[in-house]
């Protein structure tokens, strides 16, 4: 059975229609993981007309940036699991949120506009997970019509 683990941003600072990508995952050489829950939260409204777009994407390159906030993840689940294979960036605490080398999108792997007024929790089905191959990027890119905090997290499976 596999391990489930959580990963999270904390609070990232979104520019007024500049998509950003608030939260990113690299795989080790082994094993492929399974992204199976997503949870997008917005620190006030973003903008009482218009939604905020988010994308799941496969990342084309390298990026850097700030390592996730301390006890951010990814954590398992199972305290009794061994430690992720997984390493965790997201941009940093600046307003707006800045790459050292920003992600670059790649194949778009999911969309959903969010109201702006909530968040979003998803659960993918079974089979219909996102599957992330060995020794590669992901992440979650939002774009929001005006500037607003927002928390990402990831659960995944290895």
């Amino acid at each position: 059975m596999p391990d489930m683990y959580f990963t999270g941003s904390g609070a990232i600072q979104l520019g007024a229609a500049t998509q950003l990508c608030t939260l990113a995952l690299e795989t080790a050489s082994a094993p492929r993981i399974v992204l199976n829950y997503l949870n997008i939260s917005f620190d006030g409204n973003s903008n009482t007309a218009v939604p905020v777009n988010c994308v799941i994407a496969r990342i084309t390159n390298s990026p850097s940036g700030t390592a996730i906030p301390t006890n951010y993840g990814p954590n398992p689940l199972d305290p009794s699991a061994p430690a992720s294979t997984v390493t965790a960036k997201c941009p940093s605490t600046a307003t707006p949120g800045v790459w050292s080398t920003a992600p670059t999108l790649g194949s778009i792997v999911w969309e959903m506009d969010i109201p702006p007024t909530t968040g979003i929790p998803n659960w993918w089905p079974l089979a219909a997970e996102v599957k992330v191959g060995a020794s590669s990027w992901v992440g979650v890119f939002l774009t929001a019509p005006a500037a607003v905090a927002v928390k990402t997290s990831l659960y995944h499976t290895e």
